[in-house]
């Protein structure tokens, strides 16, 4: 399928997948809003710092969230949404979504049962 990423872009269903969890959905919605401590995702999610952690380590193996630790208390990390990546991965939606690529045709069936 020609349709499918070449390596210099990001493949979106990495990334829908990573997203289609809920829990993950949410702290990339909460991470948009602006950088955000483990403590607050843990608190405005309602779950333990370990579960927080679990599901922010997808996001920075896809790169799509940056981690920073505090310098006076390595406790506590501060995410935030990885700009860069974000704006590879609009481009990459923006190319798969073009309304410009639906064409008319009609569908090739092996067999047409006319009325």
């Amino acid at each position: 399928m020609d349709n499918l990423p070449s390596s210099h872009t990001p493949d979106l269903r990495v990334f829908f997948k990573a997203l289609g969890n809920e829990t993950r959905f949410k702290i990339f919605d909460l991470l948009m809003t602006g950088s955000q401590c483990n403590c607050e995702l843990a608190k405005a999610l309602d779950m333990p710092l370990n579960l927080i952690s679990h599901h922010i380590h997808i996001l920075l193996d896809l790169s799509l969230v940056s981690a920073k630790r505090n310098k006076d208390d390595a406790r506590w990390i501060f995410y935030s949404i990885n700009q860069q990546v974000l704006a590879e991965l609009n481009r990459s939606f923006i190319k798969f979504t073009d309304p410009s690529k639906i064409k008319d045709r009609i569908p090739a069936c092996p067999i047409i049962v006319e009325k």
